[in-house]
């Protein structure tokens, strides 16, 4: 094993810098149709309910289960899973870093490392506590074991068992990623042992000891399942009604790869950074003996040199007049798209390299790398591709690659113009993007962080910097319902909206928090319309959706056929306007439609909160 006495210090800067970088906005906005779900579920397993069981969920239980125990020790505060989220992104910069460090030079490990957490970080349509980059973390600690397992001298066993062990967290957490680093490390260890004698020796023993590392992380959750008698609900709801939602099976496999060009809004970087993954392909030349790190000083530090440069492009303020905000966005997802046609590229050109020559020790836990990488791509982008969380770890190895893989011109490769200059590019305009809308899901979009500059007074939210209109609309709206309902009386939000269950403490009125496209099947979100209609909560927390936006999901994950989504919203429109009044309506920006507040009429009647007129509407505006 090659050794590293920078690896403290590597990993110990990788960690500080990451958490600079996310210092303007990390605490500095308030993700209402996303953040507070999760704890949400948290709250219900610490209640005595049973996921499955008691309430749908479309992942695996870990991540609730880990909300529920934050909860517990620290109470209901976001900042608390706001703050793991930081600590998760430090961590993961560290772990990359040392992993890239073992074949590249130091200073390329930490700049490439840097560029796809950076990148993976800045995502508007996530909040920093999700799932995604749980199980994210897991799997790179998975992958960065199975590569210390294949060290030749000294043998380590240990790590195959604890990569077996950190692939089933990865599963647990979040299924598709967690499948695919669990198929993926077996894979590529099968792969190098088709040419190596030592590796086929030891394939056998090497697989047991990984799936007894996955089976000692995964009896534990499964009996605690099969305890509470919703073990078999677990296997229907994750791996059936969930993998349904988002659409055909064809559909799922090729939509990483085919997906970008047929969304309109990623079709162009789709383009060019497919153009540029092929010419800084052709740019390089692998062979045994020249595939090594001995390259000129200054190129380590390139990708450093072209974010410095591009941030004083981008902050002067004539030039971002000219680019406007748009082309910031298809900038940073065209530093994703390189990540994943670039990963798919290094992925051949190892396993081609590994078949030509065998006894390259760097080339083969380059392949390793590579193949992870791709898993975790492909399965992140089943959800949706050019999302910022698929740069990652891919475009951090093909920064490296293309930083340090000898080219036909030794003082000037072009693939380094192709991809790493862009890299760079893509990171600085996700962080301008960030600062100046650091949350945009559905219909809420957040304001610039220099406007967070308002405390709410409710507790769950303290340490929160928010905006003037998501602090007003949050205390509101929580205030709202607890004078119109009663502790323990339910409220239904919709379509993405729980988080006032939350704060609010109330429980909700159907099976599913969540009645979105990709999350809820259609079976369970017409089941959840029969119970409100049965029910009829006190208060409901609507925001509808234009019929524009709704065609176009039902295109995406229902091949254009009616979704359950669209009959719930028509079902609780006429609801409405029948049963209640509505009580208030806020919006984040004049784009988005109002959210409002509806009270059945009886209960407002009852407690005094009529309003001056009767207000007849749907939840579309």
């Amino acid at each position: 094993m090659k050794k590293l006495p920078m690896a403290p210090l590597l990993m110990i800067l990788a960690a500080l810098l990451t958490a600079v970088y996310m210092s303007p906005w990390w605490n500095r906005y308030l993700g209402l149709s996303l953040d507070g779900y999760l704890p949400l579920y948290g709250r219900l397993i610490l209640e005595g309910n049973i996921p499955y069981r008691d309430f749908f969920l479309h992942l695996p239980p870990l991540n609730p289960l880990a909300d529920a125990a934050i909860q517990a020790v620290a109470g209901p505060r976001l900042i608390a899973f706001r703050l793991m989220g930081v600590l998760e992104r430090m961590a993961m910069a560290a772990l990359l870093t040392v992993w890239l460090a073992r074949r590249f030079r130091p200073a390329t490990a930490l700049a490439a490392s840097l560029i796809a957490v950076w990148l993976s970080s800045c995502c508007d349509t996530e909040v920093l506590d999700l799932y995604n980059h749980h199980s994210l973390f897991a799997a790179l600690a998975a992958g960065f074991a199975a590569t210390v397992a294949i060290n030749r001298s000294p043998r380590r066993p240990w790590a195959e068992c604890a990569s077996g062990f950190l692939a089933g967290l990865a599963f647990w957490t979040k299924q598709t990623s967690g499948l695919g680093i669990t198929l993926a490390i077996p894979a590529a260890w099968l792969f190098l042992a088709l040419r190596d004698p030592d590796d086929r020796r030891a394939a056998l023993p090497r697989l047991a000891r990984f799936a007894f590392g996955w089976t000692l992380c995964s009896l534990p959750t499964v009996a605690w399942l099969d305890l509470h008698g919703a073990f078999s609900a677990f296997v229907q709801q994750v791996f059936l009604d969930a993998a349904n939602s988002k659409g055909a099976p064809a559909g799922l496999l090729l939509r990483p790869w085919l997906g970008p060009f047929v969304i309109p809004a990623l079709s162009r970087s789709a383009r060019w950074a497919a153009s540029a993954v092929l010419l800084a392909v052709l740019s390089l030349r692998l062979s045994k003996t020249r595939f090594s790190t001995d390259t000129q000083r200054w190129y380590p530090v390139l990708g450093i040199v072209t974010i410095a440069l591009t941030t004083l492009c981008l902050l002067h303020g004539r030039f971002w007049e000219l680019i406007e905000g748009r082309h910031l966005i298809k900038l940073s997802q065209f530093g994703v798209l390189l990540s994943t046609y670039g990963t798919l590229a290094l992925a051949v050109v190892f396993a081609v390299h590994w078949v030509r020559f065998p006894g390259d020790h760097r080339g083969r836990e380059l392949f390793l790398f590579s193949t992870v990488a791709l898993a975790l791509n492909a399965t992140f982008a089943m959800s949706f591709p050019g999302d910022m969380i698929c740069a990652m770890p891919g475009l951090a190895l093909l920064t490296a690659v293309v930083l340090e893989a000898p080219a036909w011109q030794p003082y000037l490769s072009p693939s380094r113009w192709f991809v790493a200059v862009p890299a760079g590019a893509a990171v600085v305009a996700a962080m301008l993007v960030q600062l100046a809308r650091p949350f945009d899901f559905v219909y809420w979009t957040e304001p610039p962080v220099t406007e967070a500059r308002h405390r709410s007074a409710l507790p769950a939210l303290a340490g929160l910097h928010l905006s003037e209109p998501t602090r007003d609309t949050a205390d509101a709206i929580v205030a709202l319902v607890q004078r119109a309902s009663d502790p323990g009386e339910p409220l239904f939000t919709f379509p993405v909206y729980p988080i006032f269950n939350w704060l609010a403490d109330r429980p909700p009125a159907t099976f599913a928090m969540l009645h979105w496209f990709d999350v809820t099947p259609d079976r369970i979100v017409d089941a959840d319309m029969v119970r409100l209609r049965e029910t009829m909560p006190p208060v409901i927390v609507a925001q509808g959706a234009r019929d524009r936006f709704v065609e176009l999901h039902e295109r995406y994950f229902r091949g254009g056929a009616e979704s359950g989504f669209r009959r719930m919203q028509n079902g609780l429109d006429a609801m409405l306007r029948a049963h209640y009044v509505r009580a208030g309506a806020w919006r984040a920006s004049e784009e988005d439609p109002l959210l409002r507040v509806w009270i059945r009429t009886d209960r407002a009647r009852a407690r005094n909160l009529l309003p001056a007129k009767r207000k007849q509407g749907t939840t579309a505006d």
